[in-house]
Formats: structure tokens, C-alpha cells, sequence
């Protein structure tokens, strides 16, 4: 296999498989302070970049968290699950929101959020959106521009429709109440102007 001159030189006198390996960890995958404060820098700055897998950017993430584990570094399933919703951008607000306010007692396991942000990103591209692009909001903003027909029954003031088997107490007539009775109305002005 292929390895670097500057690797080379610190294995170049291994012969077997294992001990090649002993000494690839010795290197590079020793628990130093160094190392694992790489580690937790890789962590800190792991965000969701736009236009990439969901998939892949969970395996980078699952990745870094096994090499901390490998270390000696661990992280309960709430706190990676929280850390996991905390680096999506703001235009996944609505499932990070929805996510945190389902949980019982406010306790966020691993599996659910890295089901969920696989699920939302297949639906965002069975929608035809990209997957930095907020549409649950966007879609639902504003007015309609479509309007269900109104019926002619119940459309205008009188409410005819509502009233149509209700009989006035003024008038004697069906179809409105003394609230809305014209001759009582027109009374009433004739009354007021003398």
C-alpha cells in the first residue's frame, strides 16, 4: 500500500500487519490532549453544509463521535442528539422546534433526530425543493389566491340562507329576523326624521 514519506519513516522497520497497526496508533491515535482537543474542535465546528447528504454528513459526525468514544470521550444520547439539531441551519427551524417540543419529558434520544433530518430531506426532494430551503414556511405564507365559492344562500347581510325557516316578530314573515326587518327599519327612520 501506498503511505507518506513523513509516515514512512516511522514505520518502515514493521513486517507484520498488527504491528504496523500498533504503531500507526501510537502515532496518531494516542489519547493526548492534543488529539483530542482536535477532536472536540472538529466537533464544535461540524455544521450542516448546504447541497451535501444528509447521510454523509451524519457519517461525518458519527465518526467523529466514535473516535472521541475511542479516546475515552463520551457523549450520552440526548447530548449528541441535541448537538446533531443545534448544526442544522435556521432553515430547518420547524423540524428542530417540532423535534424538541414532541419529546416526552424534553428528552431527546440519538435515533429520533437522525431519522427525522433523513426523512425531511427525502420529503424536501420528493417536493422538488432543495434542502436549505425552509417550505413549510414559504408555502404557507400569505393569502390564497383561491377562494371557495360562496353560496347564495347565506351570502349578504340578511343572511337569508340562515335564516330561511325563521319567522320574523315584527313582520310575520320567514327568512329574516326583526334584527334585520326592513319595514321595521324604514318605521323606525320615518319615526326619527318627524
Amino acid at each position: 500500500m501506498w503511505v507518506n514519506d513523513n509516515v514512512l519513516n516511522h514505520i518502515i522497520g514493521e513486517t507484520d500487519a498488527r504491528a504496523l497497526w500498533i504503531k500507526l496508533e501510537q502515532l496518531y491515535a494516542r489519547k493526548t490532549g492534543n488529539n483530542k482537543m482536535f477532536l472536540i474542535k472538529q466537533l464544535l465546528a461540524w455544521k450542516y453544509t448546504n447541497g451535501t447528504s444528509m447521510t454523509d454528513q451524519l457519517n461525518n459526525f458519527q465518526g467523529i463521535m466514535n473516535q472521541l468514544s475511542a479516546m475515552g470521550i463520551k457523549f450520552d444520547e440526548e447530548i449528541q442528539g441535541l448537538f446533531l439539531l443545534g448544526s442544522l441551519p435556521n432553515s430547518w427551524e420547524i423540524l428542530r422546534t417540532s423535534l424538541s417540543n414532541s419529546t416526552p419529558d424534553g428528552v431527546i434520544s440519538m435515533d429520533l433526530p437522525m431519522s427525522s433530518v433523513l426523512n425531511e430531506e427525502m420529503r424536501r426532494k420528493s417536493l422538488g425543493t432543495s434542502p436549505n430551503s425552509d417550505i413549510l414556511v414559504s408555502d404557507y405564507r400569505g393569502r390564497s389566491n383561491c377562494r371557495a365559492p360562496k353560496d347564495n344562500d347565506q351570502s349578504g347581510s340578511n343572511s337569508k340562507g340562515m335564516y330561511k325557516n325563521v319567522e320574523c316578530n315584527y313582520y310575520h314573515k320567514k327568512g329574516h329576523i326583526k334584527k334585520y326587518c326592513w319595514k321595521l327599519k324604514n318605521k323606525s327612520e320615518k319615526d326619527s326624521s318627524c
